[in-house]
């Protein structure tokens, strides 16, 4: 199953063509130099020296290791933009709250990248099982200036300033202060459960660190699955140019304005994320048409796909296929007509199918019924959804 997924701003077109995606260990030097000039050059974040690469290496790995959302921002084949959450505290009791980090790089300030990259990270944290969100600002009362953006960029989506520590650090030659900003994330007031258990497994965070019993629903920054995605749902991106040229060739004829190029083969369907209310885009293959007209379209990254969770909890849509645009309605299908549907698919797309029942651990020589169950499995499987147009 094709999928594209990208994050836009409040346009639903991602600002100056920027992409937001999974960070991969690729991107590590180019996040580097990125942060390298704050901590050289300025006063937002308190660490100095600058860390190399090599230490960028262990952080990422103690961040995505942790199944806590690591994104890029990406522009003109060139990283102008880096977003992470990492544990606020390694105490247990922390262990749904984090704190968040965003970096641009120099002259990419303006342009609604950050606001795309903080979107973008508070529907990623959500997947992750997270609960609250705190981001520390760095100020100072003789300079009104540090921080300012930082602080609007925070309230403009939603966060309260929560707290102020006056003269926690020096540097440059000068103290500082911090403001602490909060905002919750998902349904911040989940009870635990009566009597929960103390499952303890270890976890990112630290020597002691231990994952206690979890509130109903919620998931304490799992690992990774293994194969169709991360804790956060996003796909793992091409590693060459030319890999990442070809793979978002769809996305880019339909913001040219040539989508009918492609015929009845894709969609470009429009959703609202679910946290940030923003318009958001994923170019998906059409798996085929019901008899009064309705695309059909499969989450082949599963039940926690980005554009999936949206449309379930917002399932209002505009989409396009070809030269043809509408608005209508998301519908996830019943578990046995998705099967039923997966199952009529793969001859149709015999490659297609046996590449995502591959990707998806199921073997080389899948049969019909393989397909039924992997339509009908609604937490590990291929939902299908059914893009009805308003009549």
């Amino acid at each position: 199953m094709f999928t594209i997924e990208e994050n836009g701003g409040g346009s639903g077109v991602p600002p100056d063509e920027t992409v937001i995606r999974a960070a991969c260990e690729a991107d590590v030097a180019a996040v580097a130099r990125i942060y390298a000039h704050y901590a050289v050059h300025t006063c937002v974040t308190f660490e100095e020296p600058a860390p190399d690469a090599r230490e960028w290496g262990r952080r990422f790995a103690a961040v995505t290791g942790a199944g806590l959302p690591f994104l890029v921002a990406e522009s003109g084949g060139e990283t102008v933009g880096y977003a992470y959450c990492s544990p606020w505290k390694a105490r247990p009791a922390y262990r749904f709250t984090v704190e968040n980090s965003i970096y641009l790089a120099p002259g990419a300030a303006g342009r609604g990248i950050g606001s795309a990259l903080l979107g973008a990270l508070l529907d990623a944290a959500e997947a992750a099982g997270v609960r609250q969100m705190i981001a520390v600002v760095a100020t100072d009362a003789a300079d009104a200036g540090l921080g300012a953006a930082s602080r609007r960029l925070h309230r403009a989506w939603g966060f309260a300033d929560t707290g102020h520590l006056a003269r926690v650090g020096f540097k440059h030659g000068r103290w500082l202060d911090t403001v602490l900003l909060q905002r919750a994330v998902g349904p911040a007031a989940d009870p635990a459960p009566p009597g929960a258990a103390p499952a303890i497994a270890p976890a990112a965070g630290g020597p002691g660190h231990a994952v206690r019993g979890v509130p109903e629903g919620a998931r304490p920054f799992p690992s990774r699955p293994a194969t169709h995605g991360a804790a956060m749902t996003f796909s793992a991106p091409p590693r060459t140019p030319l890999a990442r040229a070809l793979y978002r060739a769809p996305i880019l004829v339909y913001r040219v304005g040539l989508g009918g190029l492609l015929g009845g083969r894709f969609v470009l369907l429009t959703h609202i994320g679910r946290t940030s209310g923003r318009a958001r885009q994923v170019v998906l293959e059409v798996a085929g048409r019901t008899g009064d007209g309705a695309y059909l379209v499969a989450s082949g990254y599963g039940a926690r796909s980005q554009w999936f969770r949206n449309v379930l909890r917002r399932p209002r849509v505009r989409f396009q296929v070809g030269w043809r645009r509408f608005e209508g309605t998301a519908i996830p299908l019943e578990p046995g007509e998705s099967g039923r549907r997966l199952a009529e698919y793969a001859p149709r797309r015999p490659r297609s199918a046996r590449s995502l029942m591959r990707a998806l651990g199921h073997g080389d020589d899948p049969t019909r019924d393989d397909y039924l169950r992997l339509g009908a499995d609604r937490d590990r499987g291929v939902p299908i959804v059914e893009l009805r147009p308003d009549r």
